[in-house]
């Protein structure tokens, strides 16, 4: 579905006022449907980053004790980072000292050792993504579940020329965690409110991994009265009937009749924000199924 290019916000006023897309966007069950599919493309840069430490507490434990050198060079120069995260939240700091190390580890390894990657939902199942970055390094980006290290006198140099370059470090950095700002004098506000986001969709994004259907699955429709476990309904049938329509129109529209509990509740938690979006329905519209050559 899509509103004229011409003369938008005149277009946007007149549909919403005299045609049928209007009573149909005032429905409270469908505005709200609209704000949180709006809310839903806010966070998918935070739902597509996998979660790459998620064994990486274990494996920097391993790493210590088989490469203390290297570890050791690891927390040196992570002691900055922290002295000058003062502004972060706590789990953004412990974060961002994390995501060091973690570079710093992953360099290693791919200078003198090998990672076994699980597969990754964000990557279409592929188990990593590889990434050049420069003087011959090429990092995996994915989920380490087991790391070996056999260093050689050839790799060993190798590692150490790669670990003594602070930029690409921070190139390591913003290729295993893209949500990492660039530096700059609101780097460490920008990451704190990254990280906490991040972190506080994990439940959404462990949701996606271990299902067949998306948070909002706009394309699948069941039959009247079945809802798929761990979802719930939000446009109800008889509000389709009510509106001239069917489950068949939502999925024209782009709109699904279902939600993700755990989107659900995320919603929940950003009820103001919503509510704020609804106020301006002729935006919600616009954002929803503005052409490109209207949402220029």
């Amino acid at each position: 579905m899509s509103l004229p290019a011409s003369d938008e916000s005149e277009s946007f006023a007149r549909f919403l006022h005299t045609t049928p897309l209007g009573q149909f966007c005032r429905h409270p069950e469908i505005a709200w449907a609209l704000a949180q599919d709006r809310l839903a493309t806010t966070i998918t840069p935070f739902l597509h980053l996998p979660d790459i430490f998620r064994y990486e507490e274990r494996l920097l434990r391993d790493w210590e004790s088989e490469r203390p050198e290297a570890a050791a060079q690891a927390r040196a120069t992570s002691a900055p980072i922290q002295a000058s995260a003062s502004g972060m939240t706590d789990e953004a700091r412990r974060l961002r000292e994390l995501l060091h190390r973690v570079a710093h580890r992953r360099v290693d390894a791919a200078a003198v050792g090998r990672e076994v990657f699980i597969p990754c939902p964000p990557f279409f199942g592929d188990p990593h993504l590889s990434q050049p970055l420069h003087d011959g390094l090429t990092l995996k980006i994915g989920i380490v579940r087991m790391a070996h290290y056999w260093p050689k006198p050839e790799t060993e140099l190798r590692s150490r020329a790669w670990r003594a370059q602070p930029a690409l470090i921070r190139a390591a950095e913003s290729a295993l965690f893209p949500l990492l700002p660039p530096p700059g004098e609101n780097e460490d506000d920008e990451f704190s409110a990254a990280a906490s986001l991040w972190l506080a969709l994990a439940p959404l994004r462990e949701f996606e991994a271990h299902k067949s259907l998306p948070l909002l699955p706009y394309t699948t429709i069941y039959p009247e009265g079945y809802v798929p476990r761990g979802y719930s309904i939000r446009i109800k049938p008889e509000t389709m009937r009510t509106l001239g329509g069917s489950y068949l129109t939502l999925a024209a529209a782009g709109l699904s009749p279902y939600i993700s509990d755990p989107f659900l509740a995320y919603c929940d938690s950003r009820r103001s924000i919503l509510q704020m979006w609804i106020a301006d329905l002729e935006s919600l519209a616009k954002f929803k199924w503005s052409t490109p050559a209207t949402s220029s």
